[in-house]
């Protein structure tokens, strides 16, 4: 290429531009950015070395190195003085001796690999001026680098939020709003830390007097926490779906059974509160498995359903203990997860923090379950609009 022809230099560039600009393939960019060079430059030899995540660097893309054309990805067993050098000093280096050229790649004034040419057909040495081309096509190399990452990034981000919107609207199926049911007024609230959470309730059906209601909590957040509520929800379904009678702490045996066997860990655990309401005898026979207490609030006293045994899915063949408490017209029953209490990680005081949450629902127990709900936003945190560090969910059952 001779020093005066301007019009080659400019077409050059503006062709390594526009590529820059169209091509997200990177594989794609660096076949037509060498193809490009070997031709302005007038050589049968150019390569793309690129430094990996531990910043050793190997041949992105090569041509000229054999008669098979490109190739691609091959590994350097020791990277020689010059392509150090041009590394370390993100400078330019021209070899009239070796007929040969080095240009880093930079970005941000960080190397990012370097372009090597080699090889010139006409025999003429390498000129300032094609130094200077190169060095600004290096630069463009840097910023097509960075963007198709970015590029990239950004596709990948979208689609994560894609997969995320599918597990939360999957979830939202499972852990969906309660309505009045067998005569029992009911108001809840849902709301993850993240995009899907760990809190599962849910009622089942059991026959005309009978149903169950469940509210669980998978220790943890996010999306290991939904996955693990799934099977929670998978196996109570399932046990259910077998049809046969049962008592409430052979299910809770059971369940706690196949968790240890499905999850199996100390690290990962679940809370349940399981009940089954008796709409005629106005009985609720239950096991509290390590859950938040939740409470029946009778004439203004306020009556917290203990009884059970420890949490769910880490030990193996626990016994858990059955309590039964009466309802009458005008109770109301709170079933709620942890992150109702502790849902701000500066506020430490549980029990503080519990009493104040029972006490508004005490001076409230007169009003329809959504306005009690109201109440709770309203008197003592505003799960709806303000910060959270944990999932909450809350149930309201008025009798």
């Amino acid at each position: 290429m001779a020093d005066n022809n301007e019009l080659d230099r400019l077409k050059f560039l503006q062709e390594i531009s526009a590529s820059v600009a169209t091509v997200f393939n990177f594989d794609a960019l660096l076949r037509i950015v060498i193809e490009k060079i070997l031709k302005i430059m007038n050589c049968s030899r150019c390569s793309i070395v690129l430094l990996d995540d531990k910043n050793i660097p190997f041949i992105k893309l090569g041509k000229g190195f054999d008669t098979s054309g490109f190739i691609e990805n091959e590994k350097i067993k020791k990277a020689g003085s010059v392509t150090q050098k041009v590394l370390n000093s993100l400078c330019s280096v021209i070899d009239q001796e070796r007929n040969f050229m080095c240009v880093p790649i930079i970005n941000d004034n960080r190397a990012l690999g370097i372009i090597n040419v080699t090889e010139r057909n006409n025999k003429q040495p390498f000129t300032e001026n094609e130094k200077n081309l190169m060095e600004i096509l290096s630069t463009q190399i840097g910023h097509a680098i960075e963007n198709i990452r970015f590029h990239k990034n950004i596709v990948q981000m979208e689609k994560i939020s894609r997969e995320m919107d599918l597990a939360r609207k999957f979830q939202e199926k499972i852990v969906c709003s309660l309505d009045n049911y067998k005569n029992i007024k009911m108001y809840s609230f849902y709301r993850t830390a993240f995009e899907v959470g760990g809190d599962y309730f849910k009622i089942f059906p059991i026959d005309n007097d009978n149903f169950m209601f469940c509210i669980g909590d998978v220790s943890g957040k996010g999306i290991y926490a939904s996955m693990t509520m799934v099977i929670v929800h998978s196996l109570i379904s399932a046990y259910l779906d077998r049809g046969i009678d049962f008592k409430v702490s052979d299910f809770v045996k059971d369940l706690n059974k196949m968790l240890y066997k499905e999850i199996g860990n100390e690290t990962t655990f679940i809370t349940l509160f399981t009940g089954i309401f008796n709409t005629k005898k106005r009985e609720i026979q239950y096991v509290n498995a390590g859950h938040n207490y939740p409470f029946l609030i009778s004439d203004k006293k306020v009556n917290n359903l203990k009884s059970g045994g420890i949490f769910l899915g880490s030990f193996n063949n626990e016994e858990f203990t059955v309590e039964k408490c009466n309802w009458k017209e005008g109770d109301v029953l709170v079933l709620y997860s942890d992150g109702a209490i502790e849902y701000n990680s500066s506020r430490d005081n549980y029990i503080n923090e519990k009493e104040r949450f029972e006490n508004v629902v005490v001076s409230h127990t007169k009003l329809e379950p959504e306005f009690i709900m109201e109440k709770i936003f309203e008197e003592y945190y505003d799960f709806r609009k303000k910060d959270i560090d944990d999932d909450v969910s809350l149930v309201v059952m008025k009798f």
